[in-house]
């Protein structure tokens, strides 16, 4: 989960990707290397297109006393952005300098990430953008976040969804669906009286805008078999052995996005699944899935009710970074955005770092280029199975023989010194909403 700065910067880069401005945009994809007079703070070539980092653009941020409209928090927007399709627009103005404006839609996350009742209603907001380009460091706010709209998230009988996580209590059923995770709570959820009830859980993380005004929602912790025993008795032993499958603990799908003919959803897992090398924790979570699915066709079959299988699946692998103890770590991702049908935009950073954490520094946040081009693709009974791998040994994640993965290309540093000092809302010292941290 990112902070508001660092989440508008990274929704400020799609359009500026794609944009037709008078003023050259501050971040560009060129066929060939730049020739703009400003020096670039990095360029990177990436089977075949080039990205040019020029500037920090600006930088905004929304108060830490917003409210929705339904009286909670505006906070963690940042599980996931999306500009809305059409709204990008250049502006013009008195002074022939770039104006841009848009809606945004965010995606907050489920609510602290910890043990107990948290009852939250998953969501989406609605936010008008502004946003005024300066190549020179900006004096004051220069990305404006109005809002304007919450949409709370339903199931069919529309009796509200919940953050919790999903229990071993069974499933909810509806026509047309796949069975789907249920939490169960007492009172009302929050530790206070109520009658209780059964929801529909999901910790939304990844947020795509259909062109029929549809949300796609990835989630981080679902879907679960109810048919499966329990992984331990909390009655009998209290420590549950470890998985040997799956995602690891709170790396599920993180990363969402449509290509830009809107007939691929690709997702991406934050790190690799237990499998593929997860289970060596953070120096070896290198090798994560991407799995694409054609939903040009209907995504729920009929006969089964069952998703529609992948159509393609590859293998990223993930940067790795030196922490402040000497030790080799992997960068997780955190977003993802299409840039065509093999080339992708990424979000990958470490976490923990920060006031009040245990380090104060930040050693890898980008965004980051990958392409699967020319990568293999892995769907096969064998690899898609339980307990099915890529890798030759699931403590260690090395590759196995005959797979090539995507291919990756850093290229967007946040953590550029030179640049964040042109936001002086950033090393102010004080207690800013502005501050670039991100957090696991």
């Amino acid at each position: 989960m990112l902070t508001t700065a660092l989440l508008s910067a990274l929704a400020l880069l799609q359009p500026s990707l794609v944009s037709a401005a008078a003023l050259r945009p501050l971040y560009e994809k060129t066929t060939t290397p730049t020739n703009a007079t400003t020096a670039a703070v990095n360029t990177t070539t990436c089977a075949g297109n080039t990205y040019t980092y020029r500037a920090l653009a600006g930088y905004g941020f929304v108060p830490g006393t917003a409210r929705d409209k339904h009286g909670d928090t505006l906070g963690g927007l940042g599980s996931s952005i999306a500009i809305e399709h059409g709204s990008w627009k250049l502006q013009p103005t008195d002074n022939g300098t770039a104006l841009y404006t848009g809606i945004l839609w965010a995606l907050p996350d489920r609510g602290w990430n910890t043990n107990g009742t948290l009852n939250f209603t998953p969501r989406v907001h609605k936010l008008a953008v502004s946003f005024a380009p300066a190549e020179a460091a900006a004096a004051n706010p220069n990305l404006q976040l109005e809002y304007l709209d919450t949409v709370l998230f339903s199931d069919p009988t529309g009796a509200p969804l919940t953050g919790l996580d999903p229990d071993a209590s069974g499933a909810i059923e509806f026509p047309g669906f796949p069975a789907l995770p249920v939490a169960t709570y007492e009172g009302d959820g929050f530790g206070g009286d109520g009658p209780g009830g059964r929801r529909v859980s999901l910790d939304g993380e990844g947020l795509v805008l259909g062109a029929d005004g549809s949300f796609w929602v990835s989630d981080e912790y679902g879907p679960f078999s109810a048919a499966s025993a329990p992984i331990y008795d909390p009655s009998r032993l209290p420590v549950p052995e470890d998985p040997t499958s799956g995602r690891a603990n709170n790396q599920g799908f993180e990363g969402l996005t449509l290509s830009p003919d809107g007939t691929t959803l690709s997702v991406l897992v934050q790190s690799a699944l237990m499998q593929d090398g997860g289970a060596g924790g953070k120096k070896s979570r290198r090798h994560a899935r991407l799995l694409q699915y054609d939903i040009a066709a209907p995504p729920i079959t009929t006969s089964s009710r069952q998703p529609t299988p992948p159509k393609a699946e590859y293998v990223v692998p993930l940067p790795t970074f030196v922490n402040d103890d000497g030790e080799t770590r992997v960068a997780a991702q955190s977003e993802m955005l299409a840039l065509g049908p093999t080339q992708f935009l990424v979000l990958a950073r470490d976490s923990g770092a920060g006031r009040a954490a245990k380090r104060t520094r930040s050693r890898y946040r980008h965004v980051d280029v990958f392409d699967v081009g020319e990568a293999t693709d892995v769907v096969a009974d064998d690899v898609d199975s339980v307990g099915g791998s890529v890798v030759t040994d699931a403590e260690e994640g090395v590759l196995a023989d005959g797979i090539a993965p995507a291919r990756y290309c850093a290229w967007l540093d946040f953590n550029v010194e030179g640049q964040l000092a042109r936001d002086p809302c950033i090393f102010r010292g004080s207690n800013s909403l502005c501050s670039l941290h991100s957090a696991a």
